[in-house]
């Protein structure tokens, strides 16, 4: 599992998420996402935009 955070994800489907955090199974499929309200550990922060 991989937690991924950035100020800007794009999801496949087109949807821009502002501020998340998106989980990441380990067969790349996305489990779920939330709102990046505090510092996490094991999160990836990226900065500008990802694109999943």
């Amino acid at each position: 599992m991989r937690k991924v955070a950035a100020h800007h994800i794009e999801l496949p489907d087109g949807t821009v998420l502002h501020q998340e955090v998106v989980v990441i199974d380990d067969n790349g499929n996305i489990i779920s996402h939330h709102k990046l309200q505090h510092e996490e550990p094991y999160v990836e922060w990226f900065p500008g935009t990802v694109r999943l």
